[in-house]
């Protein structure tokens, strides 16, 4: 296991450079760190709006980029971006984490043209509301069955609904697939956009 602090540059140069001392090829890579720290507009801090955007944006711009070398060996490589459905769907009082989504997102788009040559596919996945152990509270705080409602599948996510997902962008099954985003929020996007829940 590697462990390292993504919200700077330094430690992002240092997994790069301990993935390198180890692998000669990667076939996948899954950007899924992440930071929230909700705040409004007129509430948000420098420190927490930048802390939000270097490891949900940042980060995964720089390890992309540094990582095409292994990627781009052996196999044709697969960049899976963990979005949320708030990379287009509003969520006030979470400015932050909206913007830094919203950005992810469209960066991998564009990641998606420029390692097309190098054959590398690069898509992202948006999960909606899915049970962790930090969602956990919130989800229980608004009222399970209240939260459950708004979701036309009946139900919040489990870290396994995702599972499905990621190994369909990770595989030959979707090697004619890049720039994509696959939505996994049981219908919670479209419950929000139609009821203005957010």
């Amino acid at each position: 296991m590697l462990l390292a602090d993504l919200s700077t540059e330094r430690g992002v140069d240092e997994l790069v450079a301990a993935v390198n001392d180890r692998v000669d090829q990667l076939d996948i890579l899954i950007n899924n760190a992440g930071v929230e720290l909700p705040a409004p507009l007129t509430a948000m801090d420098g420190a927490s709006l930048r802390q939000t955007l270097d490891v949900n944006v940042v980060a995964p711009i720089l390890l992309t980029g540094a990582l095409v070398p292994l990627l781009s060996k052996g196999r044709p490589g697969s960049v899976i971006n963990v979005t949320s459905i708030h990379d287009g769907v509003p969520y006030a009082g979470n400015i932050a984490y909206v913007a830094s989504k919203a950005a992810l997102e469209a960066a991998g788009r564009t990641m998606a043209l420029e390692l097309a040559a190098s054959r590398i596919r690069v898509n992202s996945i948006a999960p909606g509301a899915i049970e962790t152990d930090i969602n956990r509270e919130v989800i229980d705080a608004m009222g399970r069955d209240r939260f459950e409602s708004w979701i036309p599948l009946g139900r919040v996510g489990a870290v396994d609904d995702l599972v499905g997902a990621v190994l369909l962008l990770a595989s030959d099954a979707s090697r004619y697939v890049t720039g994509s985003r696959i939505l996994i929020d049981g219908g919670y996007s479209q419950a929000l956009l139609r009821y203005g829940l957010t």
